[in-house]
C-alpha cells in the first residue's frame, strides 16, 4: 500500500520521518513523506522581516508541491511566529483552494497551554474576537484527524493511516495529477472535461464538487462497461 503525507513545521524533521517511514513499512504501509519547514529560520524566503510571509509561503508551496496528492497533512500549531500558527496558516491554505479536501491534524509540544494562550489573548486585548472566532471555526470547520502533543504525532499519524481508507476522490485526484500531460479523448462523458488535459480537469474538480461527482460517476460507469462481459446478455431485455 503507497501513502503520501506532509508534514509542515519551522524545525525539519528528518529524523521524525525517518522513523515514520520504518514504522509504517512494519504494517505494511510504503510511505513517502515531504516536508515543509515555515516559519524557519533556514526558510528565510519564507519571511519578510523575520516574520512569515504568507504570499510568499503559498508561492513556494505551489511551486514545490503542485500536483502532489496527501493521505494526511499534519501542521505544527507553533510556527515560531506570533501572527501566523498552524490553524491561521490552514486558514489561509483554505481559502486558496490548497490541501482543501486533505484531512489535517493539529500537534503541538505545549497542547493545553496553546488552547489557554488563545483565550488568554482575546481576554488581555492581544486577540480580537473576530480573529478568536474566525480560528475556532477554522478548527471546527476542517474536522481534524487528530490533534495531539507533538512527542506523539508519529503514532497518531501511524494510527490514522492504519485505519483510515483511501476515499475515491484521493485516488482519482491523485491518478489525475499523476499524468498531467495526458488528455481526455473528444468524445468521452461531461463537455467539461472533453479534450482536455488531466491537469485541467485536476484543476476545475478540486474546486467543484458537482463536476468532481460528476467525473468520479462516467470514470465508474465507463469501468463498469469495459468490465462487463456482454456474451449472451440480451440487450432487449429491459428487466431487472
Amino acid at each position: 500500500m503507497k501513502r503520501r503525507i506532509l508534514i509542515i513545521d519551522n524545525e525539519p524533521q528528518d529524523e521524525e520521518i525517518e522513523k515514520l517511514k520504518r514504522d509504517a513499512h512494519n504494517i505494511g504501509i510504503d510511505l513517502d513523506c515531504d516536508q515543509y519547514n515555515v516559519g524557519s529560520t533556514k526558510e528565510t524566503t519564507l519571511l519578510d522581516n523575520g516574520v512569515v510571509s504568507i504570499d510568499k509561503v503559498v508561492s513556494e508551496y505551489l511551486n514545490r508541491f503542485q500536483g502532489r496528492t496527501y493521505s494526511l497533512a499534519a501542521f505544527d500549531w507553533d510556527l515560531n511566529d506570533d501572527i501566523t500558527d498552524g490553524i491561521e496558516l490552514i486558514r489561509q491554505f483554505q481559502a486558496k483552494n490548497i490541501l482543501k479536501n486533505t484531512p489535517k491534524m493539529l500537534y503541538s509540544g505545549l497542547l493545553d497551554e496553546k488552547l489557554k494562550e488563545k483565550f488568554i489573548s482575546f481576554k488581555t486585548g492581544k486577540m480580537t474576537l473576530d480573529r478568536l472566532t474566525s480560528q475556532i471555526k477554522t478548527m471546527i470547520n476542517i474536522e481534524l484527524h487528530g490533534f495531539c502533543k507533538r512527542e506523539d504525532y508519529d503514532k497518531h499519524i501511524i494510527s490514522y493511516l492504519r485505519k483510515a481508507e483511501e476515499p475515491l476522490d484521493f485516488i482519482v485526484e491523485d491518478v489525475l495529477n499523476s499524468y498531467p500531460e495526458l488528455y481526455f479523448i473528444e468524445s468521452w462523458g461531461n463537455n467539461s472535461f472533453r479534450g482536455k488535459s488531466f491537469l485541467e480537469v485536476a484543476k476545475i474538480t478540486q474546486s467543484d464538487a458537482n463536476l468532481k461527482n460528476e467525473l468520479k460517476r462516467e470514470i465508474i460507469e465507463q469501468c463498469v462497461a469495459y468490465l462487463t462481459n456482454h456474451i449472451g446478455y440480451d440487450t432487449n431485455n429491459t428487466s431487472c
